[in-house]
């Protein structure tokens, strides 16, 4: 049942006050838990920002496999704000807030205050909003495109249920949302399809009649979105159509592998602790008796069939085509979200509902605590520890393999030293011996140093650090075999001389000594 729209402007002030409570809180635990390094894909998001707009929006973005919008942002938001790691974090830490605001909007309309409150505290609370919106990548405006796509379509139901028409207001919703979804990630062309399957299976068998008209706008909808991505769609298909190492390290997954990574990944949790598996099962048990209270409500069968179906699709393009990651597959968990507050507002007991949405709210706060360690990625090292501790190293300097990482190494050296003309760490970006470089930084990195040039470019004073981290790793040769990356590891393995880089790149040569990660780092 949609409510009207009077009903925004009547909420109650207890539940405005609790809205507001779970909007500061939600805030506060973003600044807070995103205070650790950018990672990898969020530094070479930096480098494209500082692309020509130009650029951006041509075929030279057929080296980069996701869409410019996001990049664009970026780049008027650090023109504006600076290369700060706050300020930095601050673009998609808004743009998170603001799906929030999406989401309770939507339990409100759909379900009244009581699930807005809940929808609320679910969303302030899930370790998986919170990673999204700390993340210098476009998934979180993917997830907000999405939701904003999904009021729009429940802003159809009610006003063509209402009036026999639509209105212009909700068909744009709808256009603008799932434009913003496709243009910050391209596995987002899928959310189209399945808003209309989920449209047509949910009013099929008034195909023909009164719904016919609701069904027919929508069509023209898609053929607005159509067009107007039109254009990425074309960059798409080129890159499938060859070999692109952007994708390469994605590897197929079986079924079960993929049904496990919705588990963990899709249902507001992170990570595969015991609280992580209780607190899934309990949004999953939640989510389940909010679509049995209120299956009636068309709203509740749209929001189950946009759920089902945006895994199901998910599942079946990963079958086809190896894109899936944990990334790609967060933005459904807005479904299960909804849904779970609907559930939590559906017991029409005080003490229930209270007892329901405290306990949801305990389980999701210790996920975050217990995840904490997975805010930054494990598998990149920590870029603002490493620099941070070379700049007090004399004649240090800082060694890295690949045209992608010298990239990375550049903004991550911006960012820790954010008010420095030049980076006070020299770089050394060596040639990958085995030919690894990602696709979209090559030919934009500059020279690059072979191995066995270093002992005629580097003075025999310096110290030379190898950064790591997992598919990146210049030490990996010098130490005879890959160096163990976490997040307890120092990023830095040495110090090394010339004359070992020179010795390891040679074919003929040994490795050099084998040297302890750094336990007494700089």
């Amino acid at each position: 049942m949609i409510l009207p729209a009077a009903s925004l402007r009547s909420i109650s002030r207890p539940a405005f006050a609790a809205i507001a409570a779970a909007f500061i809180l939600a805030l506060i635990l973003r600044v807070v838990v995103g205070d650790h390094s950018l990672v990898f894909d969020e530094l070479a998001s930096l480098f494209f920002a500082e692309q020509p707009v130009s650029r951006l929006w041509s075929d030279w973005m057929l080296r980069e496999t996701n869409p410019p919008l996001f990049y664009t942002l970026l780049k008027g938001w650090v023109a504006l704000f600076g290369h700060s790691l706050g300020a930095i974090r601050a673009l998609p830490t808004l743009a998170g807030m603001a799906s929030m605001v999406v989401l309770i909007v939507i339990a409100l309309r759909a379900h009244g205050e009581r699930a807005a409150v809940a929808v609320a505290v679910i969303t302030a609370l899930s370790a998986q909003h919170i990673f999204l919106s700390d993340y210098a990548r476009g998934y979180i405006f993917s997830l907000g495109g999405v939701a904003l796509a999904t009021l729009g379509l429940l802003l159809l139901i009610r006003d063509d249920h209402a009036t026999r028409r639509t209105t212009s207001s909700a068909v744009a919703l709808y256009v603008l949302g799932s434009l913003l979804a496709i243009y910050t990630h391209t596995t987002m062309f899928i959310w189209p399809l399945v808003a209309t399957l989920s449209m047509v299976l949910l009013y099929w068998r008034r195909f023909f009649q009164d719904r016919a008209r609701l069904l027919l706008v929508l069509f023209a909808a898609n053929a607005i979105i159509l067009v107007v991505s039109g254009w990425w769609l074309w960059i798409t298909v080129q890159q499938v159509l060859v070999t692109n190492d952007n994708l390469g390290w994605i590897k197929p997954r079986p079924v079960r592998e993929m049904l496990w990574m919705f588990r963990t990944e899709s249902l507001l949790t992170r990570s595969g602790d015991w609280v992580a598996r209780i607190g899934y099962l309990a949004v999953t048990l939640l989510a389940a008796i909010g679509v049995a209270r209120n299956w009636r409500e068309p709203e509740t069968r749209l929001l189950t069939l946009l759920g089902v179906l945006s895994f199901g699709t998910l599942m079946i393009v990963g079958s086809a085509k190896p894109v899936l990651t944990q990334l790609t597959i967060m933005w459904p968990m807005i479904f299960p979200l909804l849904l779970a507050g609907m559930g939590v507002a559906s017991f029409r007991s005080t003490g229930l509902r209270l007892g329901a949405l405290t306990s949801l709210a305990v389980l999701l706060t210790a996920n975050t605590y217990t995840a904490r360690g997975s805010f930054m990625l494990p598998h990149d090292g920590d870029w603002r520890l490493a620099f941070r501790s070379l700049a007090t190293v004399p004649d240090g300097a800082m060694v890295v393999e690949g045209e992608s990482m010298k990239l990375a190494a550049e903004q991550a050296c911006r960012v820790t030293f954010p008010n420095l003309a030049t980076c006070p760490v020299p770089i050394l970006a060596i040639r990958a011996v085995n030919y690894r470089a990602d696709r979209w930084a090559r030919g934009l990195a500059g020279s690059m140093i072979a191995w066995e040039a270093v002992p005629k470019t580097v003075d025999r004073t310096t110290k030379l650090f190898a950064f790591r981290n997992l598919t990146y790793d210049a030490s990996e040769r010098l130490l005879g075999h890959p160096s163990a990356v976490s997040r307890t590891s120092h990023p830095l393995s040495g110090p090394f001389t010339a004359e070992d880089f020179a010795k390891a790149g040679s074919p003929a040569g040994p490795n050099a000594r084998e040297r302890q990660i750094m336990s007494a780092a700089p």
